[in-house]
């Protein structure tokens, strides 16, 4: 498993400045599962 930091955004605006303050800013998108198989 790849160790990484969830932020979920509770706004486009918030999505935007998650990401533009991350170190290394990757979206995750998928199913129910995406998460167990990582």
């Amino acid at each position: 498993m790849y160790d990484f930091k969830y932020q979920r955004a509770s706004s486009q605006t918030d999505a935007k400045e998650k990401f533009s303050t991350a170190d290394d800013p990757r979206y995750l998108a998928g199913g129910m599962t995406l998460v167990p198989v990582l």
